[in-house]
């Protein structure tokens, strides 16, 4: 059964997962407030932060009414609460919004008149400025997955072929109703990979030129804080354990289980395969360090590499010191 929605409901949906990130918060809520395109709202959904994000999105949102404040009541995880914003989303559009980024105020007028213009485009992402800690611009970065062709394939390829990069159409405004087809934020490595190459399959992707994100790269933002196995457990889940993850292997399968997923003819999904196994070709050395993982971590033997230690056969050599 179809959604309904109230006949008031926003135009755009901007959800804010935040954790202690009251460093930025108020600048970047600032940021979305003054946008020329007024027919929002915005969702902060508070990871249960210990620090004084509450206090800021309580003043905010007691200024303006289309601000919609909830608060975990623990650490869920990033994933969770990314997908927990879409979840309470209203509007026609959606949008992720990081706690630390800045919004040009021309950017939500500039992306809602691309998709009102244009029914075959399921995303829209201005050009990206890199900035630092201070909001200083460093430099303008290049986005790789903008594609106006109508080929699924050609879409899909234009994504997966480039090196590893920055995955800023995330924050993109999206169709809401195609957004809500995908399997969104997943709890894993490169989930934002995955959930960018579902959404250039169903439809074309793009890019404003005008520089309207502002990116703020600094030592304390997610991919810079959080590099160990438990750390990014901890970022992904909300909780620590002392699993190996095996992140190239699992955007692998990801990928994999997303091109049987989508909707797509026997031809293009047999070429997609094929890109997915370019994909993995380039990333041999990668996938193949981590089958080591479970043996030999760190330049120490792990508790399975002793266990076979036991149970494979010994050397000669070894045989002989018995003697």
């Amino acid at each position: 059964m179809a959604r309904r929605y109230p006949q008031d409901r926003p135009r755009v949906s901007i959800g804010l997962p935040v954790f202690n990130g009251a460093d930025y918060l108020e600048e970047t809520i600032d940021s979305i407030l003054c946008q020329t395109f007024t027919d929002f709202e915005l969702i902060i959904c508070d990871n249960a932060s210990t620090d004084h994000t509450g206090d800021i999105c309580k003043r905010s949102s007691a200024r303006d009414k289309r601000i919609v404040y909830v608060r975990q009541p623990e650490n869920r995880g990033a994933a969770v609460n990314y997908n927990h914003t879409f979840e309470l989303a209203r509007g026609e559009y959606f949008k992720w919004a990081a706690h630390d980024d800045v919004l040009a105020p021309e950017y939500l007028a500039r992306c809602v008149e691309a998709l009102d213009g244009d029914p075959g485009c399921v995303l829209v992402h201005p050009g990206t400025v890199i900035v630092d800690k201070d909001g200083n611009p460093q430099q303008c970065y290049l986005d790789y997955l903008a594609c106006n062709s109508e080929d699924p394939v050609r879409r899909f390829a234009k994504w997966m072929i480039p090196a590893d990069g920055m995955c800023n159409p995330v924050f993109g405004l999206v169709r809401r109703d195609v957004m809500s087809q995908t399997c969104l934020h997943g709890e894993y490595m490169g989930a934002d990979r995955v959930f960018l190459a579902e959404i250039a399959l169903r439809g074309r992707v793009h890019q404003i030129k005008q520089g309207l994100f502002l990116r703020r790269v600094h030592a304390g933002m997610s991919t810079q804080a959080h590099v160990d196995f438990r750390s990014l457990d901890w970022w992904y889940t909300g909780t620590k354990t002392a699993r190996i993850r095996f992140k190239y292997w699992r955007r692998f399968g990801e990928f994999g289980r997303m091109l049987l997923r989508v909707r797509l003819s026997m031809a293009d999904r047999m070429k997609c395969f094929a890109i997915l196994a370019c994909w993995a070709l380039r990333r041999g050395d990668r996938l193949l360090r981590e089958l080591m993982l479970p043996v030999y971590v760190n330049g120490r033997p792990t508790a399975l590499a002793r266990t076979l230690g036991q149970w494979l056969p010994r050397s000669r050599l070894d045989r002989g010191k018995e003697t």
